[in-house]
């Protein structure tokens, strides 16, 4: 689990400044439909839209390029390469991360493009813009969202219409809420933990404002254990881990997360593709020596003791065909060769599939 609500964003622009403004990009890459990177120099900037694990850190280790190609790439190339990160700004405290670029044109003009990531869940979006007019996207909401239309050519609207107020604008006074769900609904950029922790608590309040201490905890849940990375230290979390480890910061925190959950997820989705794959060769391969057989007993006249092999009528695919025989067999010894491997093949998948399922749920466990 990711813990980075609107507040925990603030500070991770803080460390994004830190390493990549007012640098050139000079690479971008993307590796799949949600993730791509940005090189500024030595760092690298990666962008991950992946439900709740959407964020957006420099990451350590230099991802290997798989030549993905998309009409979102070749726009972010055309504009934005070789230009100039002038600024890293967030929409109020809201999860909305604004990568302001500038370079010069051939004939000496500025041309300013902005990069906006909506860090949402699962309807977490980036858009290329120029003054406000969206250029191109990788956006996984729906087209029409009521108040804003996402495609090429439209100008770029918020997808919520604002109407919470600054926690900067608090103080002891009129820091008065009634439960986490009342302050949550009045202040940006407070998630859940951060509101369960200080909804009663001006002086922690204003502390998580200014202070931060990016945690990784592992949690037991069941029979199993969860990993949560946190930009802060709260209360929900405090109660129930068995071990935590403080970072320097979030960076520092993300990619030690990532290197411990994503490196699974992909070792997982790798072993249930290839059972996938292996079930499927088995089940086409057997289903070809089945039909092979049949066409063999159809012919059973014609089958002669020495001969190597028999040019017959393949009636399942409609045309000529040649199977292979042994010489030093009779015709029914062919025929039933073609049979043995077929109910041989058949075992084969039956226990395929008893391991398929055995495997799956290690997996899930």
């Amino acid at each position: 689990m990711l813990y980075i609500d609107g507040i925990g964003i603030s500070f991770l622009i803080k460390e994004l400044k830190e390493k990549v403004l007012n640098y050139r990009l000079t690479k971008i890459h993307q590796y799949d439909k949600s993730s791509l990177t940005l090189y500024f120099g030595k760092q690298n900037l990666l962008f991950q839209v992946k439900d709740n694990h959407s964020i957006v850190y420099v990451k350590n280790e230099k991802d290997t390029n798989t030549d993905f190609q998309s009409k979102f790439l070749l726009s972010l190339k055309k504009h934005i390469l070789n230009s100039i990160l002038i600024d890293i700004r967030q929409e109020g405290f809201d999860r909305i991360i604004y990568f302001d670029f500038e370079k010069l044109n051939q004939f000496g003009d500025i041309e300013k493009y902005t990069l906006i990531f909506e860090i949402m869940g699962k309807s977490s979006n980036i858009f290329l813009t120029e003054t406000n007019k969206i250029l191109n996207m990788l956006s996984f909401s729906s087209l029409d969202q009521g108040n804003r239309i996402l495609m090429t050519g439209a100008y770029y609207a918020l997808p919520f219409e604002t109407s919470k107020t600054s926690p900067m604008k608090f103080n002891n006074e009129n820091f008065i809420f009634e439960s986490v769900e009342d302050l949550m609904s009045k202040i940006e950029g407070v998630g859940k933990h951060f509101a369960v922790s200080t909804y009663n608590n001006f002086d922690l309040f204003e502390k998580n404002l200014n202070v931060y201490k990016p945690t990784l905890y592992i949690i037991n849940k069941g029979n199993t254990k969860q990993e949560i990375a946190s930009y802060n230290e709260f209360s929900t979390f405090e109660e129930q881990y068995v071990t935590k480890v403080s970072f320097d910061s979030l960076n520092a925190l993300l990619n030690e997360y990532f290197k411990l959950t994503i490196t699974t997820s992909i070792s997982d989705d790798k072993k249930k593709t290839l059972l996938k794959y292996i079930e499927t060769q088995i089940k086409k391969n057997n289903k070809i020596i089945k039909q092979t057989a049949d066409i063999l007993a159809a012919n059973m006249h014609a089958l002669k003791m020495g001969l190597s092999e028999i040019n017959v009528y393949d009636f399942y695919e409609n045309k000529d065909s040649i199977i292979q025989l042994n010489p030093l067999k009779s015709p029914k010894e062919n025929l039933n060769i073609y049979y043995s491997k077929y109910n041989k093949a058949k075992r084969t998948i039956d226990i395929l599939e008893e391991r398929t399922l055995t495997i799956k749920s290690e997996l899930d466990y």
